[in-house]
């Protein structure tokens, strides 16, 4: 996948698409498709490959959709890309760059599903805090490391970095868990709606709760 968002002129790398998405599946309000794809690759769907290739990347963001909605937040460790960050100088920037991007992406997720302040508890919000403190602590590392340069001590700085990386698993995990009522009164509402609407909808025309799908294969599937 990091290689076709590359080709394909994405404007996200694979880490920065990981925190969308888990930004997105932990809002309140669902995120469809087509809100999704133009995030990722501006107001255009790649152009510069071929029609197979461009479903193929998008069908792989939709599969990463998938795996990630599976995530048992605060039972499994945070899902993130296999990339291997080697002991250099550009590489360790980089993984301290991919750190940031991680949580500014899942931000905008959030955003994009629409989730408000009152949605989460004192305990999410204290996540959401520890989340943007840990970014403002990894961007003063890189600024740092950056301005040593080759002089600074890698072992350190990697061990600082992978410390990072855990306390912002732990947010994530914390605020996905405190959103959780959130996400399950929006599926209530939604399926309140759709109920009062059901006269009113024909069977084969979009569902009202906006997944896309045709009315009948959605809320008005019959249990």
């Amino acid at each position: 996948m990091a290689e076709y968002l590359i080709k394909s002129g994405a404007m996200l790398s694979v880490t920065e698409v990981y925190g969308l998405l888990y930004g997105c599946l932990a809002a309140p309000k669902m995120v469809l498709p087509s809100q999704l794809i133009p995030e990722i690759f501006g107001d255009h769907e790649p152009d510069r490959l071929s029609k197979e290739t461009v479903e193929l990347v998008i069908g792989n963001i939709l599969s990463l959709w998938n795996i990630l909605g599976a995530w048992e937040a605060g039972k499994e460790p945070l899902l993130l890309p296999d990339i291997e960050y080697l002991p250099t100088f550009d590489d360790t920037k980089r993984f301290l760059t991919d750190i940031c991007s991680l949580v500014s992406r899942f931000a905008r997720g959030l955003d994009l599903g629409r989730t408000a302040e009152q949605d989460l508890s004192k305990e999410g919000n204290n996540a959401i805090e520890g989340l943007f403190k840990m970014e403002a602590i990894v961007n003063n590392i890189k600024e740092l490391y950056e301005k040593e340069g080759e002089d600074k001590e890698l072992d350190k700085t990697r061990e600082s970095i992978h410390q990072a990386v855990g306390v912002v698993a732990d947010c994530i995990a914390r605020i996905h868990i405190d959103l959780k009522c959130a996400r399950i009164r929006t599926a209530h509402e939604m399926r309140a709606f759709a109920s009062f609407a059901s006269k009113n909808i024909e069977r084969n025309a979009p569902c009202p709760c906006g997944s896309g799908k045709k009315y009948k294969h959605c809320c008005g599937k019959p249990n």
